[in-house]
């Protein structure tokens, strides 16, 4: 007997079951962020939560960004993954998948260091994570 395969089967939410997730998925995110214990903490070992969501949560945002504004630069992945190569042309052969080529490494780091230069991203040295409004 063959084993049986899974169904392929088209689905499109309706606007009364994407209600009722968002019913059941906010009283859950609020409980998660309750988990924190912030009752528990003080100005010297404060609790920072990163919540992402597509539901309005009935709480205070100190701060607001975008998906884009908290990626990682491709330095910052290099050195994640425990070495930053000295020139492009390592660069493009220790990570295949950051860099097509030398000139691709090349092109991306002289784009993130625009950045940095213009202030875009960078503030006393520390790369800033996201846009406070």
């Amino acid at each position: 007997m063959a084993p049986s395969q899974p169904s392929q089967a088209r689905h499109t939410p309706t606007r009364a079951l994407k209600q009722c997730g968002g019913r059941y998925a906010k009283p859950e995110l609020i409980q998660a962020i309750g988990r924190g214990r912030a009752v528990n903490r003080t100005a010297d070992n404060p609790l920072k939560i990163d919540i992402v969501t597509n539901y309005p949560l009935p709480i205070v945002v100190d701060e607001l960004t975008t998906w884009a504004l908290i990626q990682p630069t491709d330095v910052e992945i290099m050195r994640s993954r425990g070495a930053v190569p000295t020139t492009y042309r390592d660069m493009a052969t220790a990570y295949p998948d950051l860099f097509t080529s030398e000139d691709a490494a090349r092109k991306s780091l002289t784009r993130e260091s625009a950045l940095d230069i213009n202030g875009f991203t960078s503030f006393g040295g520390q790369r800033l994570k996201s846009l406070t409004l």
